[in-house]
């Protein structure tokens, strides 16, 4: 009976294999890294590295039919120190700042500038987007529980400005004697977290110390298990808990307008036209406004079927911006890699992905020298697939970590 007892208890034991879907490379490490990224639905760069550039606007307008046009771009910056004492503790702190921003232009206006609109009648559309940058700073643990890896990061951000879905009403009108006009307006509120009506000589101590005190918290909770010898699998979460307090808005009231009184007599050189733009009547207040860094859930699995030197890694996840809020966005991600690795002194990692409403085709280079690793990157981006592999918007990542 004891010698049964026994083979059990070495069998347990050797079937309870820790997941290890992120090894780390060293013991003790500090880093920093940061990523930056610009995109649009649209105009590709190949486009107009040709001796004669040619602007085709029933055909942008026929390409862009029902989604419009969009733009984005995407700013981080984080450092960090990690304490990883093999699976059962590793221990990390990070500090940063993460920045995006997201405008769409209806697909109306390239109807009217592709297909023009008849004498008399009037064309309305709208110019909408949104931007947020947040300072973060947090801690990470990780540990393993009878073959479950847990991973626990809470993190408090301060929302240090914040763009609450802008529109700006564009109309554009076709008037009876021939003349074409077009007139855009937008009241823009920008919510921060400095009064930005008293930063005209720096931002002072005190008042980082002010905003410090208006910052939200949230909770990342990851949970990983080996499911086969060669795969391991994991599920992953950030719960808004607390919302960050804005308590200033600046609002401004943009404009700009166009008119055209001969469009016809370019030929003969007696074509008139008028226009103008500018930023008016900025008013500062102060607000109350609250805010999440989005909600996020999904799942993520390393794939490992010829050993370690090869890893392909699936993930889907469901975000949301802003949440608890009525301009709150919803959308889904996803990312497939493939990670080639030697010997952990020379990696490659490719993968395409849906972060942040963008397309993303990203390849990057590690190199790892033990006590410093190097990890550079470039990506394309687009907020369409097709085109985001034809320089629609391009990306660039970098990291340096030193330890032991």
């Amino acid at each position: 009976m004891k010698k049964l007892l026994t083979a059990l208890c070495a069998l347990f034991a050797t079937s309870v294999v820790y997941a290890e879907l992120y090894t780390p490379h060293r013991f003790v490490e500090w880093g920093v890294e940061t990523t930056a990224g610009v995109s649009n639905s649209y105009f590709c760069v190949p486009d107009y590295l040709q001796k004669e550039i040619v602007f085709d606007l029933q055909e942008i307008a026929n390409d862009l039919s029902g989604k419009g046009l969009c733009f984005d771009v995407l700013g981080e910056a984080t450092t960090f120190f990690n304490i990883n004492l093999g699976k059962k503790f590793r221990l990390g702190f990070f500090a940063g700042v993460e920045a995006s921003g997201y405008l769409n232009v209806a697909d109306d206006l390239f109807n009217v500038l592709g297909k023009g609109i008849t004498i008399g009648d009037t064309q309305n559309f709208s110019i909408s987007g949104y931007g947020d940058v947040f300072a973060t700073a947090g801690v990470s643990f990780y540990t393993t529980w009878r073959g479950w890896g847990i991973k626990v990061q809470p993190t408090y951000f301060v929302p240090v400005a914040y763009v609450a879905d802008a529109t700006a009403t564009v109309k554009a009108e076709n008037n009876s004697d021939g003349s074409i006009e077009v007139r855009a307006e937008a009241p823009v509120d920008i919510y921060t977290v400095i009064d930005m009506d008293t930063i005209d000589g720096g931002v002072t101590a005190d008042q980082i110390s002010e905003a410090a005190k208006n910052g939200g918290f949230d909770l990342s909770l990851e949970v990983e298990r080996r499911v086969l010898r060669t795969l391991d699998v994991g599920v992953f979460t950030r719960i808004p808990i607390v919302p960050g307090r804005l308590g200033y808005k600046m609002t401004a009231y943009m404009y700009a307008y166009y008119v055209e009184n001969g469009l016809l007599n370019y030929l003969s050189e007696t074509e008139e036209h008028d226009s103008d733009n500018g930023i008016e009547d900025i008013v500062y207040s102060t607000a109350s406004y609250k805010v999440h860094r989005p909600f996020r859930l999904g799942a993520e699995a390393a794939w490992r079927p010829f050993g370690k030197w090869m890893t392909f890694r699936p993930e889907l996840a469901l975000a949301v911006r802003n949440p608890y809020s009525s301009d709150m966005v919803v959308y889904p991600e996803y990312n497939l890699g493939a990670e080639l690795s030697l010997f952990n002194i020379l990696g490659l990692t490719a993968a395409t992905g849906y972060q942040n409403r963008v397309f993303v085709q990203s390849l990057c280079l590690m190199l790892n020298a033990r006590v410093v690793e190097l990890d550079i990157g470039a990506s394309l981006r687009g907020a369409d697939f097709t085109r985001s592999f034809n320089l629609s918007g391009a990306g660039a990542f970098a990291a340096v970590k030193i330890g032991f």
